[in-house]
């Protein structure tokens, strides 16, 4: 089966994936601090932009204002397509646990609103943190990540950071989540490693 590829807005990353991230899947961008993870997802959703999909990014880590100031550094003017409501950026980086479950609804409710075709959460740690149990928050991702993503037609990048000096993924069920993942750290040679399961 020939999967439909939608490019990262990065041509070196495409080239290594056999250009570009499957449509539809949900793929795991992991790495050290400070290893690109925001401005490889801003780039996969200002791509997007650029060709007429609408996008959304969902912050559990920093402001819209921070947001902002790290883009517009590097010449991403994401503002413009927020004045045109092609573009939403949801803030949810002083939610609560129990406002998980209405945050995640409302990402859903957004993604309908503006019929967004590309997604960036950061971060799934953030998400995953807010369930008492792995499996719960594991069944709950698995629907709204998977299942409802994929027939909304979304293709979504979700961020996990690993922590310097190890080299061990999150919390354990990100893997069994996401349909591929993005990953590399600072030690590195080779800057990304890929994998997509069908």
């Amino acid at each position: 089966m020939v999967l439909d590829r939608i490019s990262t807005g990065i041509s070196g990353l495409d080239s290594l994936i056999e250009a570009g991230v499957p449509k539809g899947y949900t793929v795991l961008v992991v790495g050290n601090p400070g290893t690109g993870k925001t401005i490889l997802t801003s780039h996969f959703l200002y791509e997007g932009l650029k060709n007429g999909e609408s996008g959304l990014y969902v912050s559990f880590s920093e402001s819209k204002e921070q947001f902002y100031d790290n883009v517009d550094r590097i010449g991403m003017d994401f503002k413009d397509f927020e004045r045109t409501n092609k573009f939403v950026f949801l803030d949810f980086a002083s939610i609560t646990k129990e406002g998980m479950r209405d945050a995640l609804d409302e990402v859903l409710s957004t993604i309908r609103e503006i019929n967004a075709k590309r997604l960036v959460i950061d971060s799934f740690s953030a998400i995953s943190q807010a369930y008492e149990t792995l499996i719960d928050a594991r069944i709950i991702l698995q629907t709204i990540l998977g299942k409802i993503m994929r027939a909304e037609g979304v293709t979504s990048l979700l961020i996990s950071e690993i922590p310097a000096g190890r080299d061990v993924i999150g919390s354990g069920i990100e893997e069994f989540v996401a349909d591929g993942i993005l990953s590399w750290s600072k030690a590195e040679t080779t800057p990304f490693q890929r994998h997509f399961t069908s």
